[in-house]
């Protein structure tokens, strides 16, 4: 069933992406994650092709953002929402804030016909997004 979901997304990525965030979420939803929940959201990830440090990143996203104690744990956050090493150079920094605010745009879902619901997500995570890139930015000033 997930094989022949993935082929009729034909190759894209993001809308597979979206579709295992919004299973991601759910499991979430209750507060807990269960063993057995998150096996077989790895499996569900597995079958749609992403591999284990991308659907452990889509973890990181998709569950409640607890609120950092302190600067340094909030810059933490930030560059784990946008998937990047505090090291890593601006430019990749940008890229990386691009790519993802270009996946999870709510206009472009709106233009693919997704369900309101799938919109109301992609626009939280498209705020996060943007406030872990500024986040980063005004760190590097």
């Amino acid at each position: 069933m997930l094989g022949q979901f993935r082929r009729e997304c034909h190759r894209r990525r993001s809308l597979v992406q979206v579709f295992l965030e919004i299973q991601i979420a759910t499991a979430l939803a209750d507060g807990q994650l269960h063993p057995a929940e998150k096996r077989i959201l790895f499996s569900i990830g597995a079958e749609l092709g992403f591999n284990h440090a991308d659907i452990e990143h889509l973890f990181s996203l998709g569950g409640p953002q607890q609120a950092p104690r302190n600067r340094k744990q909030e810059l933490a956050q930030a560059y784990e929402v946008l998937g990047v090493a505090q090291d890593a150079p601006d430019t990749e920094v940008k890229k990386a804030y691009r790519r993802m605010m270009s996946q999870h745009h709510p206009d472009k879902l709106i233009a693919k016909g997704l369900p309101e619901e799938m919109i109301r997500l992609a626009t939280d995570k498209t705020q996060r997004i943007k406030a872990a890139y500024e986040t980063i930015r005004d760190s590097r000033k």
